[in-house]
């Protein structure tokens, strides 16, 4: 579902396309049913993701749309936090004795989340954080990148938070 919905916006960053399902060379109207599909283009795998055509339509377009089938829009910072907070004590469990106390582990891990996220998770990652300014938002991200490259800890945990995320859905 994330590759067709790159690749069906791709057009939008070209100059003067608004909408991705109006783009002459994109195989989206296809998909909707707007456009004859011929034989070789299969749309019936995709479409099985989702409950119509529309909702599909709706999930490439809207850059904050959350996939079918996920929660996303119902994380809370609370969630974020927690399952950060989780992630670091089991890694402090497996840690080597000798590892120093790792400060402020748990900002770099939501700002690396908000980072790599988008919809309701970016969303909760971000108000975690205390819902910092776009311009906070890029120097703590560029931060939490020079010490996810430093730090082996925080490959762990970020591993395991984005596993973690994978796996599991909040609580409605």
């Amino acid at each position: 579902m994330t590759v067709a919905r790159y690749i069906h916006r791709n057009p939008l960053d070209l100059p003067g396309v608004t909408s991705a399902s109006a783009y002459r060379w994109s195989s989206l109207p296809m998909y909707l049913g707007t456009r004859p599909c011929p034989g070789h283009v299969e749309t019936a795998t995709l479409l099985g993701y989702f409950d119509s055509p529309e909702s599909l339509r709706t999930f490439t377009e809207d850059p904050e749309a959350a996939p079918p089938g996920t929660v996303a829009s119902s994380w809370s910072a609370a969630d974020l936090r927690s399952m950060v907070a989780y992630a670091i004590a089991r890694d402090d469990l497996e840690a080597d004795p000798g590892d120093v106390v790792r400060q402020s582990l748990d900002r770099v891990i939501l700002a690396l989340v908000a980072r790599r996220t988008d919809g309701g998770l970016r969303h909760a990652a971000l108000s975690a954080l205390g819902s910092p300014s776009p311009g906070a938002v890029k120097m703590a991200g560029s931060r939490a990148e020079r010490r996810l490259r430093a730090d082996p800890a925080v490959t762990r945990v970020l591993a395991r938070v984005m596993d973690d995320l994978r796996g599991l859905r909040p609580a409605a």
